[in-house]
């Protein structure tokens, strides 16, 4: 690899020439949504990131924190939840400037952006040229399954900070100021970036690079200052850790109480065919025009024929670095999962490993590992000293690949992929053309490999998607919670229409799980990674929803059936009214999903866990006076001792106040809040103020005032030399 020595004119036209092609390449490919007013809508990023979010961003412009949704899945928390981002501040300095919808667009292409930018500066950090820098940061950049991430969005985010990371900690390594700040900061932003898992992956890779590296760096620091190195790596992770924990102690008080446990024991190991992906990016199948168990962005190695000829060259020719090497291989085996044995193996030895559900995540090292050998290569191949007129081997080799490429899938009559494969043999002719000339045939030979397959998963529609109500909407005055069965629900993961706009276009009609957040609708049937358990017993009973009584307690005002028909349920209770009768909860003796026999008539009794309420209670009429996101107030007029009961989860960090007086909450038929009041009693506030989030964000504001503090000395410090 060639090493930079100086800021040369000639080395500074070039950077800046190929930082300017690197953002042409990325504003050509988001045209759509940069100029032409369009967003994206594939996958979760419609059904799932851009409603919630909207929903966060609308509390937060209230001048609230959204702790808790009182809208969605009959209330769940919110900052828990690592993909809110709540915690994220570009996320949230791009929520406070635009509208959501340029926010939520400008979050995922600007990060895209952010990544490749990232590389780059890792890439002339160790010394590679502006050229070999822009391969490297196109390589990482544009892989099919990064493309897709902006389809799980949160994914983007977090994966944008990888070579960021990488280049905080090669800066680290070698005892640059400023580095251990940088270390700290940009890794707390990839933790709190939506993904937190990718950051798991990040650290790994750099944990086992140090370690492989570090009888190297013990010669070249001293056993001294390698401990000192080691010792603020360390304390880097864990302030980055610290700033991270308003929202990651809730998460982990949210975890005993959801779902997590059962879906990290679904674990998803990628088929050997897939390993095919590296030539055929659609060897599997198209992901429009295709149904697999594991999502596509998680699925495909393709990164690119040029990219492969050039690892595959560089073993031949012993010119890779053989760290870089063994790590590929490394994580490329534990991509594939128990496919091949390895995958189950490392849960056994990596501590935490067994959060690794999709052992698909791992591509994001595979890609960052590819990137940083290829543009090596590519360097050596045009900048090194090689003996002949042509570099044969380069030459044999390309072909070969592009054939088989041809032969596994690739149709014969693409274009572009005949001249990528023309402009990476032209590279190989050194003296033939000059070293610029066969950097841009290398760089032509990336974009056309890897562009028609990017762009046909790249796929948008118009922003009034998201700006304009669903006329389900529009033609009604809807206000409570919207309830679709489990089977209705179901129906959406299989979908078919002419078009994109169809498809989802059909999804916004239908007001399905999660679009009506983004409308100001309440809804029950919830759709999330990571639910409260309490919630898919209520939701899914016994796997056909909640029979009609149930329903109606759970305050469901409005049904959306298979057709896209919405109906009014006249029986849908209040969320909070008062019980004659409290009895004890019994356990059903079946297998049913919901594990409480609950009273017949839920309108007049309920079972409740403390047996020192039961008895008789007088009815009051409640009414609510107040209500935000994390805290409500009622009025409950009327004599005698009374009890309260809702269809709003009982959680920790509720509590309530009755006449200024501090009371504690009861569970109700199973896991609801309710509320015991003595005569005289008539007005309630209750609210959510988690001693995990006030612990969490004490902890994180002290972080940052200490990256300020540090800040501040490190500008004092410049300023008096």
């Amino acid at each position: 690899m060639k090493v930079y020595h100086g800021d040369t004119v000639k080395q500074n036209k070039d950077s800046l020439f190929s930082l300017l092609v690197l953002a042409g390449l990325w504003a050509l490919f988001h045209h759509r949504v940069l100029f032409l007013g369009q967003t994206f809508v594939m996958e979760d990023s419609s059904r799932f990131f851009f409603p919630l979010w909207k929903w966060g961003s609308d509390v937060l412009h209230q001048g609230l924190i959204p702790l808790w949704n009182p809208d969605a899945g009959l209330g769940t928390p919110y900052l828990a939840d690592p993909e809110m981002a709540v915690w994220y501040p570009p996320l949230r300095l791009l929520y406070f400037l635009f509208s959501p919808v340029s926010a939520f667009s400008l979050a995922i292409v600007g990060h895209h952006l952010l990544g490749m930018a990232g590389f780059w500066c890792y890439a002339r950090e160790r010394g590679s040229s502006p050229w070999a820098a822009l391969a490297g940061a196109l390589l990482f950049g544009f892989p099919i399954a990064v493309v897709c991430f902006t389809w799980d969005p949160a994914m983007l985010l977090a994966y944008a900070w990888v070579p960021w990371i990488f280049l905080a900690c090669e800066r680290l390594w070698n005892g640059r100021p400023g580095a251990f700040l940088c270390f700290s900061f940009l890794v707390a932003m990839q933790m709190g970036a939506g993904y937190p898992l990718f950051c798991y992956l990040t650290v790994l890779a750099l944990t086992l690079e140090w370690l492989l590296r570090s009888k190297s760096q013990l010669e070249k620091l001293g056993r001294e200052k390698w401990l000192v190195c080691a010792g603020w790596w360390v304390l880097g992770l864990g302030l980055a850790l610290a700033f991270n924990l308003s929202w990651g102690l809730p998460f982990f008080e949210f975890k005993g109480l959801s779902n997590i446990d059962r879906r990290l024991g679904m674990a998803q190991s990628l088929p050997l065919e897939n390993l095919m992906t590296w030539l055929d990016p659609f060897h599997s199948g198209h992901p429009l025009h295709h149904s697999s168990p594991i999502p596509y962005w998680l699925s495909s190695f393709f990164m690119g024929i040029p990219a492969f000829v050039a690892v595959a060259w560089g073993v031949f020719k012993r010119r890779v670095e053989i760290i870089p090497l063994g790590l590929l291989l490394f994580f490329t085996v534990l991509a594939m999962g128990s496919t091949l044995v390895l995958g189950d193996a490392a849960k056994w030895v990596l501590p935490f490993y067994n959060w690794v559900a999709r052992s698909g995540y791992l591509l994001i090292l595979v890609f960052f590992y590819v990137a940083r050998l290829s543009m090596g290569v590519f360097a050596e191949l045009v900048e090194g000293k090689m003996e002949g007129k042509v570099e044969w081997t380069w030459f044999g080799l390309t072909l070969s690949f592009f054939l088989l490429a041809f032969w596994t899938g690739t149709p014969m009559d693409l274009v572009s992929a005949w001249v990528a494969c023309a402009m990476c043999l032209f590279a190989a002719l050194k003296d033939f053309f000059p070293p610029g000339a066969r950097w841009a045939f290398l760089i032509c030979a990336i974009v056309l490999s890897l562009g028609p397959p990017d762009r046909s998963v790249n796929l948008t529609m118009e922003r009034a998607f998201y700006d304009e109500k669903p006329l389900v909407l529009e033609k009604t005055r809807m206000s409570g919670r919207i309830y679709q069965s489990p089977k209705v629900t179901d129906s959406y993961g299989v979908l078919s229409a002419s078009s994109v706009s169809g498809i989802y276009g059909h999804l916004k009609e239908a007001l399905a799980p999660n679009f009506p957040l983004a409308f100001g609708q309440e809804e029950v049937s919830y759709v999330n990674p990571l639910m409260l358990n309490f919630y898919l017993r209520c939701y899914l009973w016994q796997g056909d929803g909640p029979p009609q009584k149930v329903l109606d307690y759970l305050s469901a005002q409005y049904s959306m059936n298979e057709e896209g028909e919405i109906s009014k349920n006249p029986g849908a209770y209040p969320k909070w009214f008062s019980v004659r009768t409290a009895g004890p909860l019994r356990l059903w003796q079946g297998s049913h999903a919901f594990p409480f026999l609950l009273p017949d008539d839920l309108r007049d009794t309920c079972v409740i866990l403390n047996s020192s309420v039961y008895g008789e209670y007088s009815p009051r009429e409640v009414s609510e006076a107040f209500r935000d996101p994390g805290r409500i107030d009622l009025k409950a007029q009327g004599k005698g001792r009374a009890l309260l009961v809702s269809s709003e989860t009982a959680y920790p960090g509720w509590s309530a106040s009755v006449n200024g007086n501090r009371r504690s909450l009861e569970i109700v038929n199973g896991g609801f809040r309710g509320l015991v009041l003595n005569d005289g009693e008539e007005e309630v506030s209750l609210s959510y103020r988690p001693n995990s989030f006030k612990l969490g964000c004490f902890l994180s504001l002290l972080v940052l005032g200490l990256w300020l503090g540090m800040v501040l000395n490190w500008g004092r410090e410049r300023f008096n030399a």
